[in-house]
């Protein structure tokens, strides 16, 4: 079963987030800013992030800098999930070296496609 976590400082985005994905059968850990997040990603190593952008004190974009920069978690994909509809904010996070922006409020079938897709991708990229 694919872990994933999810970083969001709104209980109510990572409450239906994690509601959602558990129904489809993955295993969820939620994080409430990216302190928490970080640890947890080095602790259960998941397979996929969902993160926001903005976040008190740390933001999105250094999160995943942090991820990026630690041996163990830099190979874990991110998903974005953001209210920020700039298209250069969705160009600026793929720049960064995320794998998918998707904005808020998000559609529950699309994202799950989006999901899906990367856990598909996966063990081709090991091979």
């Amino acid at each position: 079963m694919e872990k994933i976590l999810i970083v969001d400082d709104s209980p109510d985005i990572t409450t239906s987030l994690s509601d959602l994905l558990k129904e489809c059968g993955y295993y969820v850990y939620s994080a409430h800013c990216v302190e928490q997040g970080f640890s947890l990603a080095k602790q259960v190593m998941p397979d996929l992030i969902l993160s926001d952008i903005l976040m008190p004190k740390t933001d999105g974009y250094e999160f995943l800098k942090m991820l990026k920069e630690e041996e163990k978690t830099s190979n874990i994909p991110v998903i974005f999930i953001s209210a920020k509809a700039e298209k250069s904010e969705s160009l600026k996070s793929f720049e960064a070296g995320v794998c998918d922006f998707i904005l808020k409020p998000y559609d529950a079938k699309g994202l799950l496609k989006i999901i899906s897709e990367i856990f598909i991708k996966a063990p081709e990229e090991t091979s």
